[in-house]
């Protein structure tokens, strides 16, 4: 599992939530979520990836490198907002169905 480091900084910046404090509510090291921040540690743990997606509020596909994802790739706003009515719709029709 690789993780995409610039979603990770993208995902916490947007939350506005400072790396420390991030670092502290998942029982981090600061520096270890810089190595994850900066690219490199790529490959963390699933658990540590699901925590950190729980955090903050996304899924942990938002924060892996898909196969066909390049490093050059930015994860801008408007797609991280396409997103969340998507999972609103798939999480209401599977629930309640159509």
């Amino acid at each position: 599992m690789r993780l995409n480091h610039r979603r990770l900084k993208y995902f916490r910046q947007i939350q506005k939530v400072k790396q420390l404090e991030m670092a502290r509510s998942l029982g981090l090291d600061q520096s270890l979520l810089s190595k994850y921040e900066n690219g490199k540690v790529p490959n963390p743990s699933a658990a540590i990836v699901k925590t950190m997606a729980n955090y903050l509020n996304c899924e942990m596909t938002d924060l892996l490198l898909a196969e066909t994802d390049y490093e050059q790739e930015e994860f801008t706003e408007k797609e991280y907002k396409q997103t969340i009515p998507n999972r609103i719709d798939i999480h209401v029709y599977f629930h309640w169905g159509e």
